[in-house]
C-alpha cells in the first residue's frame, strides 16, 4: 500500500479558481492510486500554505500592532477576515461551509483580541509572532478540508499544532520526529486508515507543551518532507506555479530549461545556492528515508515536472547553474 503527501503552495490557493484546480488535482491522485491498489488506496495527505500574500499581511499586522497602530491592524485583519470568507465560497455544500465560516470567524476574533493586547504592549515576541503567522495555515488548511469533502472527496482536517511536534526555537523551530511521528499516528492514521484524505497547514507546529511554533519562511514545504517522513510516503508532491527546478535563475538567464531528474545532493545545492523553488530543509527528511520528491505545477498538471531521487541517470554532467547576489569570500 502506497500514500503520497500533496502539498499546495500560496499561489496554489490563492483563491477559489486555484483551490477548484487543487480539488482536480487531488481527485486525479485519488483515482489514479484507486486504479492500480484497488480498495487499498490510502490518503493522499494535503500539505497547504496559507493563502498567498496572507502569511506577509499577518506579519504585517504584527508589525502595526507592536507599533501600537490598533486601528491599521484590524483594518488589516478585516481585509483578511472578508478574503477568506471569500474563498470559502468554494466549498459547495452549505452544511460544510457554515462550521468552517464560524471557525474562521472565531480564529480572526481572537487575533483581535491578540491585536489590541499587543498594541498596548507596544511589543511582539518571537512566540507572538508565530501565533500571528500561524494562522494563515490554519484558515487555509479547514477551507480546502471542508472543499475536498463539498466534492465528494472526503477530507479529515488535521491541526498542525497537534500533529507537528518541535523544539520551542519560535520563528524557526525544528521538529522532533519521534513525537511528531507518535502525534500523526494519533491524528492522522485514524481517518487515513478509513479511507479518508487528511488536511493539514504546512509551517505550522507546536511545542510538546502545546505552545504554537512555525518552522521559518518557506516551511510548508519542510513541513510535507516531514508528515512524509513520519508516516512513510511513497513520495512527497510539492506543487507550485512553475514546471519545475530549472536549469538556471530566469531572471538572469534566457530561456532555461526544467531539469527533469536530480539527485537529492543537487537539489540541496541548488536550494541552498538560491534555485526558489524548493526550500533547503525540504530534503533532509527526504534523504533519511529515500521518499522521492517531485516538483509540479498545479496551473500546468500536464508538466512533467522535476523528480528528486537518491540518484539520477549520469546522462549530462552539468545539471544546472545557481548563484547568490553580494557574497563576499575573505
Amino acid at each position: 500500500m502506497t500514500m503520497k503527501v500533496m502539498k499546495f503552495g500560496g499561489t496554489s490557493v490563492a483563491d477559489q479558481a486555484a483551490i477548484e484546480r487543487l480539488i482536480a488535482l487531488v481527485r486525479a491522485e485519488r483515482q489514479a492510486q484507486a486504479q492500480t491498489e484497488g480498495g487499498d488506496a490510502r490518503g493522499p495527505v494535503v500539505v497547504v500554505s496559507a493563502l498567498s500574500g496572507v502569511t506577509d499581511r499577518l506579519l504585517g499586522l504584527a508589525a502595526l500592532s507592536g507599533s501600537g497602530d490598533v486601528e491599521g491592524a484590524r483594518a488589516s485583519l478585516q481585509d483578511l477576515r472578508a478574503r477568506h470568507i471569500k474563498v470559502s465560497g468554494v466549498i459547495a455544500d452549505a452544511s460544510l461551509r457554515k462550521p468552517v465560516v464560524d471557525a474562521l470567524n472565531a480564529e480572526c476574533d481572537a487575533l483581535e483580541r491578540v491585536v489590541s493586547a499587543l498594541a498596548v504592549l507596544q511589543e511582539v515576541s518571537p512566540r507572538w509572532l508565530d501565533a500571528l503567522a500561524a494562522v494563515g495555515e490554519i484558515l487555509s488548511s479547514q477551507i480546502v478540508a471542508a472543499a475536498l469533502s463539498s466534492h465528494k472527496l472526503l477530507a479529515t482536517f488535521v491541526d498542525s499544532r497537534q500533529a507537528v511536534v518541535t523544539n520551542d526555537e519560535h520563528t524557526a523551530a525544528a521538529p522532533l520526529f519521534e513525537e511528531t511521528t507518535a502525534a500523526l499516528m494519533t491524528h492522522a492514521d485514524p481517518p487515513l486508515a478509513a479511507g479518508r484524505m487528511v488536511v493539514m497547514g504546512g509551517f505550522v507546529g507546536a511545542t510538546t507543551s502545546g505552545v504554537t511554533t512555525t518552522l521559518g519562511r518557506g516551511g510548508s514545504d519542510f513541513s510535507a518532507a516531514i508528515v512524509g517522513a513520519c508516516l512513510g510516503a511513497s513520495e512527497i508532491q510539492i506543487w507550485t506555479d512553475v514546471d519545475g527546478m530549472l536549469t538556471a535563475d530566469p531572471r538572469i538567464v534566457n530561456n532555461p530549461q526544467v531539469v527533469p531528474h536530480l539527485s537529492f545532493a543537487e537539489a540541496s545545492e541548488l536550494a541552498y545556492f538560491g534555485a526558489k523553488v524548493l526550500h533547503p530543509a525540504t530534503i533532509q527528511p527526504a534523504v533519511t528515508r529515500n521518499i522521492p520528491v517531485r516538483i509540479l505545477n498545479s496551473h500546468r498538471a500536464s508538466a512533467r515536472g522535476t523528480l528528486i531521487t537518491a540518484e539520477r541517470p549520469k546522462a549530462a554532467p552539468l545539471t544546472a547553474v545557481a548563484s547568490k547576489k553580494g557574497v563576499t569570500v575573505v
